[in-house]
Formats: structure tokens, sequence, C-alpha cells
């Protein structure tokens, strides 16, 4: 059975890199092994990330985008933009959720989206079942 492992993120600087996700975003450096590689953690939101160098900066900035959420987008903005972290404005596609975007120290974008106060559709059809 497969399980969800870790996201893997290029950095130019690991120390710079590992140093912004522990005070920009709250989490804690595992394992550190400049340069090769970091891995950090962040336990509230249980999730794994390991930073890997890419001096060249070929690859930081592409592949998957990293998204986090929050219940509170311009609480959880505000946060950010107190850090001295520049975040695009707030937007909306359709009927998403509300959601914006901001950078970490290497470059690399990252998402940030309005995680609804409701419950998934998965819960919510187990509930209407019963």
């Amino acid at each position: 059975m497969l399980q969800f492992s870790h996201v893997l993120i290029y950095v130019k600087d690991m120390e710079r890199a590992a140093k912004w996700y522990e005070d920009i975003l709250g989490f804690d450096v595992q394992h550190m092994s400049a340069p090769h590689y970091a891995t950090l953690y962040n336990e509230p939101m249980s999730i794994r990330l390991d930073l890997h160098p890419d001096p060249s900066g070929q690859n930081v900035g592409r592949g998957s985008m990293v998204y986090f959420a929050s219940h509170d987008l311009d609480d959880a903005i505000d946060l950010l933009r107190r850090q001295n972290v520049a975040v695009s404005e707030p937007r909306q596609r359709g009927e998403s959720p509300r959601f914006t975007e901001f950078a970490d120290s290497e470059g690399n974008p990252l998402g940030l989206y309005e995680m609804p106060l409701f419950q998934t559709s998965k819960s919510k059809k187990t509930e209407d079942e019963a």
C-alpha cells in the first residue's frame, strides 16, 4: 500500500531556505546535511518538506506547487506580510475558494487557499447516508 511521504523543494541556499521555512511557516529542521539536503517537519500541518540543492537555479520554481490552507485567508496573508513576505492579492476562479500566492526565500512559488469551515463532501455524504 502506498502512502504520502514528502514534498521535495529545490533551493539555491540550503541554510537560508531552512531558516525561512522555520521563521515564516513554523517548520522544524529535523535533519540538516548542508549543502546536500535538509528535512523539515511541521507537526500541526503533518507535513514533511525536503530541501535539495540546485546551485544553478534551473529547477528552483519549477514543478509542482505546494499549497497551504487557512480557515482565515485574510489573517494568514496579514501574518505573512508582517514578516515581509510579498503576497499577491487574493482572488477566486469561478466558485473556487479564495487563494493567493507567495514565494519562499529561493523564489519557489507557494500557494495559500481559504479552507471552507464546512465539512468535506465525503464527510457530508457519510452523514446524509446515516
